[in-house]
């Protein structure tokens, strides 16, 4: 069986987001992390919600840990081109 946590980019801050990552990281039972990639808040939250964008998010907590794997429970193909997002998780796999 394997386990994973989600974290949600939406009114949260870096330094809060990366607390848990990294906390998890340390956890073995945790095998990979998720968070998502939607450019606006959701659940009907008010659109002055912070929001950190996915991708980004995942590349720099990518450099933040050392063993999880990552991944984006939603990825926008509606407003990403089909070939810029594959070079973005070409480049984030490298990473």
């Amino acid at each position: 069986m394997r386990f994973a946590f989600k974290t949600s980019p939406q009114n949260t801050g870096w330094g809060a987001m990366l607390e848990v990552w990294r906390a998890a990281d340390g956890i073995e039972t945790f095998e990979s992390g998720w968070t998502s990639d939607h450019f606006y808040p959701t659940h009907s939250a008010d659109l002055s919600v912070s929001r950190l964008e996915g991708w980004v998010t995942l590349t720099a907590l990518a450099q933040a840990t050392s063993r999880l794997r990552l991944g984006t429970l939603v990825t926008g193909i509606h407003y990403r081109h089909p070939a810029v997002l594959a070079n973005m998780a070409a480049t984030l796999d490298v990473i």
